[in-house]
């Protein structure tokens, strides 16, 4: 059986593992850059500041890309990505939300 990704059904329950321990690593790297900074809600903490070393060296937004592929790994594991492009605007909605926040410390 072919999956919409246009893989059989085992090969994407294979590939799905890849995207989703990158997400679940990259994610897990960028709580734990941020520490007691990392919040769920888009906010500043007092003694905040712009993280720039670590995986934030390296992009803007690792959490939510980190999420980003767990949703697709998901997706590939279930056989099914038609559903992680729904995961796509509220992603965009926090990044958007979180520069206008982070724009005057950098």
């Amino acid at each position: 059986m072919v999956t919409a990704a246009g893989l059989a059904a085992g090969e994407s329950s294979a590939w799905g593992a890849l995207p989703f321990g990158a997400g679940v690593a990259l994610r897990l790297m960028a709580i734990r850059r941020l520490g007691p900074r990392f919040t769920h809600g888009v906010e500043l903490v007092p003694g905040h500041r712009l993280e720039t070393q670590g995986v934030y060296r390296w992009m803007h937004h690792p959490s939510e890309v980190g999420l980003l592929l767990v949703g697709l790994g998901t997706g590939l594991l279930l056989g099914s990505v038609l559903w992680v492009p729904l995961m796509l605007l509220p992603m965009v909605l926090r990044v958007q939300a979180e520069e206008r926040l982070l724009a005057p410390l950098r």
